[in-house]
């Protein structure tokens, strides 16, 4: 009898737990303007693939899980798994048409439970790999 008193509230907070657990999902739904942003003074079809390409060779060990065009722009999802000091974030990157000559990147992130790597973290990574390929264009 003791040991169902001791599973109940274990059960509980498990499912606590999984319950604030952000997803990919979860990230996808959020609103396109959730998140850090940042205007680039460079055309859409310019800061996409950078947008993309510094996604991949950062050194945060970000994976990115897909990519796909809607009304709000380029997504990318993307993930980051566990490691010795996090229980992993996912994320989403949202790449928007601003003008001709202006794009708006916004980061959005969220870590899976607990600890995780900071959407500022993120979003200064993603910016600054951008940044530098806008520039050696």
């Amino acid at each position: 009898m003791h040991s169902s008193k001791v599973r109940f509230p274990i059960f509980l907070l498990i499912a606590f737990m999984l319950a604030s657990c952000a997803t990919g999902k979860s990230v996808e739904k959020a609103s396109q303007d959730a998140g850090t942003a940042r205007v680039f003074d460079a055309a859409f079809d310019d800061v996409k693939p950078a947008t993309l390409e510094s996604m991949k060779s950062s050194d945060l060990g970000i994976n990115v899980k897909r990519t796909y065009q809607n009304d709000d722009g380029f997504n990318i999802i993307f993930n980051k798994t566990i490691s010795a000091f996090s229980w992993g974030s996912v994320g989403r990157v949202l790449v928007q048409r601003v003008d001709e000559k202006k794009t708006k990147v916004f980061v959005y992130a969220a870590a899976r439970w607990g600890a995780g790597t900071s959407e500022d973290t993120f979003a200064t990574s993603i910016f600054d790999g951008v940044a530098s390929r806008i520039r050696s264009k």
